[in-house]
């Protein structure tokens, strides 16, 4: 987070990028509590990262 801004690279859903990188696609899950970002291979349907980030004054998840 920068500023209050959160940047999400999602990466890309072609079968192959010229660096090799696999598909892979983001889902933010936006609540009162807080977001919840994770970063998903496209094929295996894996979770290979993810951030939680609390929102100002509510508990972190």
């Amino acid at each position: 987070m920068e500023n209050g801004v959160l940047w999400v690279n999602p990466g890309h859903l072609k079968d192959a990028d010229k660096k090799g990188h696999a598909p892979s696609f983001a889902v933010l899950d936006i609540g009162k509590e807080g977001t919840r970002v994770l970063l998903v291979d496209l094929k295996t349907g894996d979770v290979f990262d993810s951030c939680d980030l609390s929102a100002p004054g509510g508990d972190p998840r």
